[in-house]
């Protein structure tokens, strides 16, 4: 069938049902089946769509703390191999202090002490020189890095207050576009309302003109009629005059024959005292049989412009019927003040002035919902940036504060350190250290070496203790107080959070991809049902048109005569019987009466052949059955 569900769903055994029923199921009822199945699968996906975005902001937020954790356990180790090697720096100075000591006592104690206070102040003074500038290097360096951050933080502090500026904005114009959607639709229903009240106005236009050319082509008819009607009375006047001037005029011819005694051949009388007197102008018989036919025919144009008035009377009289009902259905009634074609013209005019006003209406409220599903993006991605601003702004006042106890820790280094200071510069001191070293050279060359050892051993210790210092300072205060192992135990709870996540995932990508192809299939299969249906509906007017002949043809429409074929042809051959009949009925009448067929009474009669007369004298029409 090409139409997909779940399996074991309601759904599912009601299709089953449906194609049960084979070909004798409406296609408006499976329509009716797929439409709200194709709105559920589309609401569900939009579900699942929604949650996949849900899931991946959980996954996102996972992995930024799995890293956040492994980078804590790398600065816990680091700080842990530091504090390690301290000890070991303590021990080599203290063993090379000692070497130092036993060097002393076997040389000249006074001088050579004299001689290392000197220089050991020197190399002392030296190194604290090299200290000096290495820390204002370092004081430069973090102002620096502090001043880039700051302006770094006023960019994102600006950037966040204009995010904020237009989310706001755009939040504000979604609360005004919220019922755009609805709005819309209400719209749309309208058109719809407007174009069937369009139709039903044409319509009603249509009947208009009909009813107008019908009742021009009444008035003509009946102005024929008229004309035909005095024709014939005319004709039928002068064949009467004609006649009896003949048959007057055929006495008098009989009248001077007669002889004396001898029988008339009219009345057989012999005696004849009052003879008739012969007519001056008699008319001749073909004169009198010229003017019964210019008679006859006068009446057959009487009688078939009378059949086509009286036609016409219920053409025009059905379309009056057709108008007021056209007229009902388009919500107008005909006044004695406006006629219908004035009633339909200004309708129009004020429906189409509805229907254009509806029409910008319409478009201006699908710019807003379009507008609306701009903002309904627009409004996370704002959110999410948002967030985002947030973080880097607590970044940066996390190294703002680091970079300024670091600032203040070498600021008090430097001051203390700039306080021993002897001589000038590097350069004086330098020059001092070189004279002591070159006196102290040939004497104590061991004992040099011994110094040098011991001194590079306390420097060793001084670094390694400031460095621990620093880390100590420098370290997040979570550092202090967790362990590597619980660091670990985090880090493996983390991966598993995140391994239950990609499954998560994972399945709601199926359930995504099982939807989307749901939809694949069941939408062109609404589509083909549409296209079923309106195949349907046009074969079904071809059939109503077909029945409708068959009925007409069967006297089977409702609310007409009720004639069949074969009675309508019967009284058409009966009608031309009687145009002949007429001819000698008229002879016998004098013109009094003519035989019509009479009219079917009621729409159940069948009396197509039944007989009337026509009384020229009284000018009605009754039933042959009157007639004496």
């Amino acid at each position: 069938s090409g139409i997909s569900v779940p399996p074991g769903s309601a759904q599912e055994q009601e299709l089953l049902d449906l194609q049960a029923a084979g070909e004798d199921v409406d296609p408006d009822l499976i329509t009716a089946f797929l439409k709200p199945l194709i709105k559920q699968d589309q609401t569900v996906l939009k579900q699942v769509q929604d949650q996949e975005q849900q899931l991946q902001k959980q996954q996102n937020a996972v992995s930024e703390n799995y890293g956040r954790l492994n980078g804590l356990i790398k600065q816990k180790s680091q700080y842990e191999d530091v504090c390690g090697s301290i000890p070991a720096c303590l021990q080599a100075s203290l063993l090379a202090a000692k070497r130092y000591q036993d060097l002393i006592d076997q040389k000249e104690p006074s001088e050579l002490d004299r001689l290392k206070a000197e220089l050991g102040a020197a190399r002392d003074h030296l190194n604290d020189y090299a200290a000096l500038d290495s820390l204002k290097q370092s004081l430069q360096k973090i102002q620096t890095g502090m001043k880039q951050n700051e302006q770094d933080a006023a960019t994102v502090k600006q950037q966040a207050e204009q995010l904020t500026v237009r989310l706001n904005a755009a939040r504000q114009e979604q609360i005004s576009l919220a019922s755009a959607r609805e709005s819309l639709v209400r719209l749309q229903n309208e058109t719809e309302g407007l174009d069937q009240k369009k139709e039903l106005l044409k319509e009603a236009h249509v009947r208009q003109s009909r009813e107008t050319e019908k009742k021009a082509q009444y008035d003509t008819a009946v102005q024929e009629m008229k004309r035909d009607r005095n024709a014939c009375a005319a004709a039928d006047q002068a064949y009467s005059s004609l006649l009896q001037r003949y048959l007057a005029g055929q006495a008098g011819i009989l009248a001077r024959q007669l002889q004396a005694g001898q029988p008339c051949p009219v009345c057989g009388a012999v005696e004849h005292p009052h003879p008739a007197s012969e007519e001056l102008e008699t008319p001749s018989e073909d004169a009198v049989k010229a003017a019964e036919k210019q008679r006859n025919l006068t009446e057959q144009n009487a009688r078939r412009s009378g059949t086509q008035a009286a036609a016409a009377r219920e053409q025009y009289a059905s379309e009056q019927q057709a108008l007021k009902e056209a007229l009902q259905r388009a919500g107008l009634k005909e006044t004695d003040e406006q006629s219908a074609g004035q009633m339909i013209h200004r309708a129009s005019w004020d429906l189409q002035a509805v229907i254009l006003k509806n029409a910008a209406a319409v478009k201006a409220m699908e710019q807003h919902v379009s507008r609306l599903q701009v903002l309904e993006k627009e409004i996370p991605e704002y959110e999410k940036q948002a967030e985002e601003y947030q973080k880097k702004t607590a970044d940066c006042q996390q190294a703002l504060a680091g970079m300024a106890a670091e600032e203040k820790q070498i600021q008090i280094q430097i001051t203390n350190l700039s306080g021993k200071l002897i001589w000038p510069d590097l350069a004086h001191a330098e020059a001092s250290c070189n004279a002591q070293a070159k006196i102290l050279k040939d004497r104590s060359d061991t004992l040099e070496t011994a110094r040098r050892n011991a001194e590079t051993a306390a420097a060793k210790q001084e670094q390694a203790v400031i460095l621990k210092k620093q880390l100590e300072q420098a370290m997040p205060e979570e550092l202090r107080e967790i362990s590597l192992s619980d660091l670990d135990t985090q880090i493996a709870l983390q991966k598993t959070a995140l391994q239950d996540l990609d499954a998560r995932s994972s399945e709601l990508r199926r359930k995504s991809d099982s939807l989307t192809a749901a939809l694949a299939s069941n939408l062109p299969a609404a589509q083909r049902l549409e296209q079923l249906k309106q195949q349907s509906l046009k074969d079904m007017k071809q059939y109503q048109l077909m029945q409708s002949l068959a009925s007409t043809a069967d006297a089977g429409i409702r609310g007409k005569e009720k004639i069949t074929l074969e009675d309508y042809v019967q009284a058409a051959y009966f009608d031309a019987i009687l145009s002949r009949a007429n001819l000698r009925l008229r002879q016998l009448s004098g013109g009094q009466y003519d035989l019509v067929r009479s009219a079917a009474s009621g729409t159940q009669s069948h009396t197509a052949l039944d007989l009337d007369v026509i009384d020229h004298y009284t000018g009605r029409q009754r039933s042959v059955k009157s007639l004496s």
